[in-house]
Order: C-alpha cells, then sequence, then structure tokens
C-alpha cells in the first residue's frame, strides 16, 4: 500500500469537499496487546475492522487504520439537505449499535478464543476537509476539522460518543436525547476559550480538569487502593504543590467493571467523583477524599474488597 502511495502522489491533487469523520478508539488496546501474543493482536484486528466495516459502516467513502481503531470517512453532498440528514443520522445509529454490540463482537467466534477489550470510544464532526486525490483515487483526507473529531475522540471517555452542533443539530428528537450538550476546555483546541460539545449520556464522563481553562498547568497525582485498605470515612492523599485554587480540587476513582459472576471486565471501568477539601496538614499540604460515594458505588457494582480502586487528584498548579 505504502508503495502504491508513492507512485501516486506526483500526481495527486487536494480537492475541497464536505464529509462526516468518524474517529474510532478501542479502549485498552494497549494494556491487551502486552497480555496477548503479537500473531493473536494481529488476527483480533483484522477480524475487528472487517466486522466493524462490513455490519456498522458499510458504504464509507475511505477508510484507515490509526493504530488503535480507524478513521471513517463519508462525503457529503451538501447541495442535497436530507439527502445529509439521512445520512449522518445513519452513522448515528450504527455508532450507538456498535456500541451496544462491541464487548460480544466475538463472543461465539471460534477463533478469538481469549478475552478481547470491551469498550470503544468514538469522536465524530461534520467537516469542510480537503481530499487529496490521484485521479479516482483516495490517497487521504486532511483539515483541521479532523483534528476536532480527533480530540473529540480523546474526550469519549471510559466510552461512547462525543460531537457537537454539525451533528446534534439535524439528528432525529430520539437521537437528540440520547446526548448531553456541555462546554468543556481540551488541548490543542479549546484551552483559554470553552468549546460545546455533545456526548452520550449514558457512557461518558467528562474529566474534571476539562470543565476549566488550561491555563496553570494542572497537576495530577495518582494511587491505587483497594476497598480494604479504604476502612475509612475519608482518605488523605499528600499533594506535591499547593493549588492554586483549593476550591477547584478535583477527586476521581477509578474502579474495574465486574461481571455477575465477580470477575474484572478486561480493559472497562467507571469513573465516579467524590468530594474532597484541602489541609495544610503538618506542614504540607494534602486532600482528604471522602468515601462514602466511592464505597455505595463500588458495592452495588460487584466491585470486591481486593479489587483496584485508581485513584486520581487534580488541580491547577499555583
Amino acid at each position: 500500500m505504502h508503495r502504491i502511495l508513492k507512485k501516486l502522489l506526483p500526481d495527486a491533487k487536494g480537492e475541497s469537499i464536505f464529509s462526516l469523520a468518524i474517529f474510532l478508539d478501542v479502549r485498552g488496546f494497549s494494556e491487551f496487546s502486552v497480555d496477548v501474543d503479537s500473531a493473536a493482536v494481529g488476527v483480533y484486528v483484522k477480524k475487528l475492522y472487517l466486522k466493524i466495516l462490513d455490519n456498522y459502516f458499510p458504504k464509507p467513502t475511505f477508510f484507515k487504520p490509526t493504530g488503535d481503531g480507524l478513521m471513517i470517512i463519508t462525503d457529503l453532498d451538501e447541495s442535497d439537505e436530507e439527502g445529509c440528514k439521512k445520512v449522518i443520522n445513519e452513522n448515528v445509529q450504527s455508532c450507538f449499535k456498535l456500541l451496544s454490540n462491541f464487548s460480544t463482537l466475538f463472543r461465539n467466534d471460534a477463533v478469538i478464543y481469549f478475552e478481547t477489550p470491551q469498550t470503544l470510544g468514538i469522536g465524530m464532526k461534520r467537516c469542510s476537509l480537503c481530499c487529496l486525490k490521484a485521479g479516482d483515487t483516495i490517497l487521504d483526507y486532511s483539515g483541521k476539522d479532523l483534528n476536532f473529531a480527533a480530540r473529540y475522540l480523546d474526550l469519549a471517555r471510559p466510552s461512547g460518543i462525543v460531537t457537537d452542533s454539525t451533528i446534534i443539530n439535524i439528528l432525529s428528537e430520539d437521537l437528540k436525547k440520547e446526548f448531553v450538550t456541555e462546554k468543556v476546555y481540551t488541548k490543542g483546541i479549546a484551552e483559554e476559550k470553552s468549546i460545546t460539545i455533545s456526548y452520550s449520556r449514558k457512557s461518558v464522563k467528562i474529566p474534571s480538569q476539562n470543565k476549566y481553562p488550561i491555563i496553570s498547568p494542572w497537576v495530577t497525582i495518582k494511587d491505587v487502593k483497594t476497598l480494604k485498605q479504604l476502612d475509612f470515612k475519608r482518605y488523605r492523599f499528600w499533594l506535591p504543590s499547593e493549588p492554586k485554587d483549593k476550591r477547584k480540587i478535583q477527586a476521581e476513582a477509578l474502579y474495574p467493571l465486574v461481571d455477575k459472576d465477580g470477575k474484572i471486565v478486561e480493559g472497562s471501568f467507571t469513573i465516579t467523583e467524590l468530594r474532597c477539601e484541602y489541609e495544610y496538614n503538618v506542614g504540607k499540604p494534602c486532600v482528604f477524599v471522602y468515601l462514602q460515594k466511592l464505597k455505595e458505588d463500588a458495592v452495588a457494582r460487584r466491585v470486591g474488597d481486593t479489587m483496584p480502586i485508581r485513584f486520581t487528584i487534580s488541580y491547577m498548579k499555583h
């Protein structure tokens, strides 16, 4: 493929075009590729891409792998308003269907006998792009809107869809109800001035640090504990520096999803925001995190006493 690309590049020309861009990212793929033999990973990736393209996005204009997922482009005829609405609504429906089925895609597969990633992130946007073509052969797409779609993908955690008004405004009323709209900040495209995004309400959890301007550098500390180690009403985390605003310290707990048999579902997790209070204790800055909500959520989701719970404390450096 790279040799064909090199051969065609001298004759390539850019063409401005309206498109729907969808980025897919398999969450937990890096950990999965470490634990599973490389040949098996290759088989999984091949079969995954085929399932996605054959069953969920069978008519794209262009697609290419992105390492842990796919970029899928569908060109739009902006002169055909109803046609654009139809294409976009169908693609959003396909995204929700894929999210719903993703954890069971290989349940009865005779070749994929090993545990596979269970969650997927999706970023999507209606774009004005440059299509690089040599004759009738599309080589690639580029444009600032692709960068937005990729940034939306990064926000789609632990799984789900993140998009914006270019998509939401023309969705059916039933699909609109599946999204929440919120102002956020994110590196590269909205550091000091917020942008408005929409995300799937049932699966996306926007991190706390994305709710504030990225002016002062954020400090993040992480720790891992088990419920057995957290037999207190609150837990103290020492901070490496004093926060700029003591009222805007964010504490989150990330714990594994557990199936009905009490086993951890690899690559899947839930984030819970926790109440916390800043103190200057024995000459050092620290934050006390209150644990009642965490314990209630963990017990309700069958998290065992010895399962890992990953804490993240974030604040803006003074």
